[in-house]
């Protein structure tokens, strides 16, 4: 294995230090997830689409999207390729905060779950 110069052993600190203080720090909570501001089309609006942005909670990613009276898509926004309609948010940032406040609240069952199991742990044998 090649051995680091002390400059990138320097660089490599640094980022490992900054990226434990934005760990440290997404360890909060923000303000509850907004619902989408985009309706999808009126039923009997016959090749209209909205577009805006979604979010996928498996990928955790946001994308844009569109959606029709009838369907929806995740990652194009030129026609509707899965069944049902779907709101949207008109911005990247509004879809961002709502994935985030959802993951919070994933994160936050599973951690008390944790807790509760630390908790039996700790308590056992005793009366």
């Amino acid at each position: 294995m090649a051995r680091m110069t002390k400059h990138a052993r320097e660089a490599a600190e640094r980022e490992a230090e900054e990226r434990a203080v934005r760990v440290r720090l997404a360890l909060r909570w923000t303000a509850p997830a907004a619902l989408p501001d985009v309706p999808p089309p009126d039923n009997g609006s016959y090749g209209t689409l909205t577009t805006g942005y979604m979010w996928n909670i498996g990928y955790r990613t946001v994308n844009e999207g569109c959606s029709s009276s009838t369907g929806h898509a995740y990652g194009r926004t030129d026609r509707a390729t899965s069944q049902r309609p779907a709101a949207l948010y008109s911005t990247r940032l509004l879809a961002l905060l709502a994935l985030r406040a959802v993951l919070e609240q994933e994160f936050a069952g599973e951690l008390a779950n944790i807790d509760v199991q630390i908790s039996v742990e700790e308590n056992n044998g005793r009366e």
